[in-house]
């Protein structure tokens, strides 16, 4: 289910970014090496997105033309530094724990960040190239892509399927050893 709205919250960003930010705005601040980690930071910190969830969209991120770098550091980030798990550790173990916890986060993540960006301008980005001036290009053929959906959608399906029926199961268990219980006391 997750990944469900993962792939929905990556499809809003897909068909809204251009609308949100416009094509030159989102150019200067996906294309800056270390500002685009910083925009990832900000932008990683309030989303409530589980690491299953945040997968879909730093995929839809990477096709805006952010770096893997900055992608990266959402990934990082995201999940670790929920709103849910920050009040959790502030209120548990205390706000320097938490202001610590933090750090450890942003530093890791944006370290991490850099040293992937620089990999990545100094030995990958000859062999792989996503967008040919502003439009994506089709490393993957569309067939294929169109079958991989597919399966996925089945397997989506089937596990959505899968945990109904387990939880069907698990109830009516529940009621026959209730009964019996009763008929032994």
């Amino acid at each position: 289910m997750t990944l469900l709205v993962g792939l929905l919250l990556a499809a809003f960003v897909g068909v809204f970014m251009d609308v949100i930010f416009p094509q030159s705005v989102l150019d200067i601040i996906a294309r800056d090496p270390i500002g685009s980690l910083f925009v990832m930071l900000i932008l990683s910190l309030p989303i409530y997105v589980c690491s299953t969830a945040s997968i879909p969209l730093a995929a839809g991120f990477l096709f805006a033309g952010f770096s893997p770098g900055s992608v990266l550091v959402f990934l990082l980030a995201g999940p670790a530094t929920n709103i849910a798990t920050m009040a959790v550790i502030g209120k548990n173990f205390g706000k320097r724990f938490l202001s610590i916890y933090l750090a450890s986060i942003i530093i890791t993540a944006m370290g991490l960040g850099v040293i992937v960006n620089w990999i990545y301008s100094n030995f990958i980005s000859m062999s792989i190239n996503i967008f040919q001036g502003n439009t994506p290009t089709e490393f993957i053929p569309y067939v294929i892509r169109f079958i991989f959906a597919i399966v996925l959608v089945l397997l989506m399906a089937y596990g959505i399927y899968r945990k109904s029926s387990d939880k069907k199961k698990f109830s009516k268990q529940n009621k026959v050893h209730g009964k019996l219980k009763h008929v032994y006391l």
